[in-house]
């Protein structure tokens, strides 16, 4: 009789181990986390023609003024305030699906240092009209719609809005992009003398990650349509980028 008892109350034992206090499998997360105060800035960087790199912050500092767009860039400091973000809410419902603010999605893709994840629905987004500077800022998120779609442009796909969430020191961070796109070329005109065309696009604190990737497009050969006739004009694209964190408190 003892030696039954005794293998009764290590079974009981083994299958209370088994759960967390609350009842739940260790599988399941269950935690809830919200934005932080402290966004660390990286330094702002500009990139011309075929990728050329400047980091000179006084350059880079005059270029975003010109363009009216100093107040979105961090300079001469390693913090932001964390109120030029827009930040949201995550809660791990288990090991595969989260909800992001009051949006479900799922993790579609895990390493060490990155976790990134899809809303569950999915939506077809009109490219619309795009100027050339718009084009290329496009290809800046990495997981953007041109990331799945190639023929994002011509005949637009089903995309699911990605969240990355960056891993470093168990703690997790949202990744957030400035970034402002100039694309200038000479346009031919009736009269024999070209004029000088510029456009730009500016992106303010998005969650994406930046593909550096695309900076080697910059500096691209470019159709242009006047009356009967096409140009081949030769456009010369700056890009600054500034990539930011936020850290996740734990709720």
């Amino acid at each position: 009789m003892k030696r039954i008892l005794i293998t009764l109350l290590t079974c009981t034992c083994l299958y209370s181990c088994s759960k967390n206090d609350d009842g739940t499998t260790p599988d399941s997360r269950n935690e809830s986390y919200k934005a932080g105060n402290v966004v660390t800035a990286d330094e702002a960087v500009m990139y011309t023609n075929n990728g050329v790199a400047i980091h000179d912050q006084a350059i880079i500092k005059d270029y975003v003024t010109r363009r009216g767009v100093l107040s979105d860039y961090v300079f001469d400091k390693s913090t932001a305030d964390a109120s030029m973000f827009t930040a949201y809410t995550l809660e791990f419902s288990d090991a595969k699906h989260t909800v992001i603010g009051n949006t479900k999605a799922e993790i579609v893709d895990k390493s060490d240092s990155l976790i990134l994840m899809a809303v569950l629905d999915s939506a077809v987004t009109p490219a619309g009209q795009k100027s050339w500077s718009d084009s290329l800022m496009d290809m800046v998120n990495k997981n953007g719609p041109l990331a799945e779609c190639p023929s994002y442009y011509t005949d637009p796909c089903s995309y699911r809005k990605k969240y990355p969430l960056l891993i470093a020191d168990s703690n997790y961070y949202i990744p957030y992009v400035v970034a402002t796109i100039t694309t200038n070329v000479m346009i031919p005109t009736q009269f024999g003398v070209s004029m000088d065309y510029s456009v730009y696009t500016h992106k303010r604190g998005e969650t994406m990650l930046f593909d550096k990737s695309m900076v080697s497009k910059l500096g691209r050969t470019l159709p242009y349509v006047s009356g009967s006739l096409t140009y081949l004009l030769q456009s010369n694209d700056t890009l600054v980028v500034q990539t930011l964190r936020q850290k996740m408190v734990k709720q």
